[in-house]
């Protein structure tokens, strides 16, 4: 079974709608970043999820086993619902879309910072206070990578703020090549 962008949205609304009417919104909410990071993290969860050859029945005994007593059970039994539904394939996918929704819900953007090193204190709060001000409340996450040789990057939604050296350099190339008056080889 292929990704399905749209899918995995209406199920993440749905699941928002009934989390916000029992009120327990938070707890799905982590439930669903539990989720997300230990599928990501195993390939034998990824590999139960995505097996067609493992009946329904089993799946939801050894999810049961996973998350029984990590999760709320609303996110156990929207676990159930989506194998029952022949859907678990989605469920990455799904918890994705909902932190997503979560946010834009609540007005909070994801941001992305990259750097070739780890940030100290100071250039964190210099950058998250940049964030702030030009985005609001936002969910940062900081990527170390050594490639961006220096300087930083910040991805908000599908926006780039790039003042890392690579970038310069590759500017400065092109800029270099373009020139009518540099000898071409």
């Amino acid at each position: 079974m292929q990704m399905d962008p749209k899918a995995s949205r209406r199920y993440a609304k749905s699941l928002i709608l009934l989390a916000e009417e029992l009120k327990k919104l938070d707890a799905i909410e982590s439930d669903m970043k539990l989720i997300l990071e230990l599928g990501k993290a195993s390939k034998d969860l990824k590999s139960l999820l995505h097996s067609p050859l493992i009946k329904a029945t089993k799946k939801n005994a050894i999810l049961g086993k996973i998350f029984e007593g990590k999760v709320d059970k609303l996110s156990l039994r929207f676990l159930q619902l989506l194998v029952s539904k022949q859907r678990e394939v989605l469920t990455l996918q799904i918890a994705e879309a909902f932190l997503d929704q979560l946010r834009a819900l609540r007005g909070i953007s994801k941001a992305e910072i990259t750097t070739a090193l780890k940030l100290d204190e100071p250039q964190r709060k210099k950058i998250l206070d940049l964030i702030k001000n030009r985005y609001g409340k936002a969910e940062v996450t900081e990527i170390v990578k050594p490639s961006v040789i220096g300087g930083f990057s910040i991805r908000v939604g599908d926006q780039l703020y790039d003042k890392t050296l690579a970038r310069a350099i590759s500017d400065l190339k092109k800029d270099y090549l373009d020139n009518p008056y540099v000898p071409q080889l």
